[in-house]
Formats: C-alpha cells, structure tokens, sequence
C-alpha cells in the first residue's frame, strides 16, 4: 500500500507592484556601459526640471520572471522583456531614477535603442529595482529561455 503526500510547487513569486513616475523615453546609440546612459538621462532630467514634473506619467512596475511589466492608465499593460533589455541601473547622478535601455524592434526589423527612465520614490526603491531585474536576468542567462517561457505557460494553465 502506497500513501501519496500531496506537495505544493511555486513556479512564480508573486511580483511587487511599484508605484513610480514615468520620465519617458529618448532615442540613443549605445546599448551598454556606464556612461551609456549619461546623455539621454540628462535630456529626460532636463525636460522633467523645465516642466516642473507636469508631463510625467503614473506608473505601476513590476517585475516577474520575463521581465519588466508596466502599466499606465493611458497605454495599459507594456511588456519589457529581458532578453532585450540591454542595460539598467539605478542612476548614480539622480539615485531615485531607474534608468533601462531597451532595444525595440521597428518596421522592416530595425533595431531602435531606447532609454526610458522612471523616477522612484527613494534611493532604495530604485536600487531594489534594479537589484531584483538583476536576479532574474541572471536566472535567464544560466536556465535560458525555455525555462522562463515554461514557467510563464504553467501559471497560465
């Protein structure tokens, strides 16, 4: 006689929702490095400063085991995946500022760089950010992403 014990698997963590301000987006030419990210955040950072912050945009943040996931009440949910997200920090000159560049596929399969930027509420929020997008990018490039793509497609079913 056989006693079976039922057992739980987690596939997924449930991921943190982070309320943060969206600066928006600037077109650039290098995807990764330190200083990759100087020019177009100063461009973001002058825009936010000359507008007083009117024309930033509310946003919830979340990352999970794909990526980044992004919803606003004007564009709905945005999808970020990892494997085209070339390089994210929390900025060293703005410490609230989440910064990541992401390579959009435009028409006729061009690749467009774009650094986006999100402004948090505290140093540490936007280092957790980046800390823990850090974590799963890891886990992507050590179990691939057949792993990622399994996981996404048993929480569905």
């Amino acid at each position: 006689m056989y006693i079976f014990r039922r057992r739980s698997l987690k596939l997924t963590e449930p991921s943190q929702t982070i309320r943060v301000r969206y600066l928006g987006n600037v077109s650039t030419g290098v995807a990764k490095g330190d200083h990759c990210i100087d020019a177009p955040l100063g461009i973001l950072w002058t825009n936010y400063e000359k507008t007083c912050g009117r024309q930033t945009v509310k946003m919830d943040l979340s990352i999970d085991n794909s990526g980044l996931k992004v919803y606003t009440k004007s564009q709905g949910e945005t999808r970020y995946w990892c494997h085209r997200i070339t390089y994210y920090c929390a900025s060293k000159r703005n410490p609230k500022v989440f910064v990541w560049i992401y390579r959009h596929m435009a028409k006729n399969l061009k690749v467009d760089l774009r650094c986006h930027a999100a402004m948090c509420r505290n140093e540490k929020t936007a280092k957790y950010v980046a800390e823990h997008l850090s974590e799963k990018v890891s886990i992507l490039k050590r179990y691939g992403y057949f792993v990622i793509t399994f996981y996404r497609n048993a929480v569905e079913c």
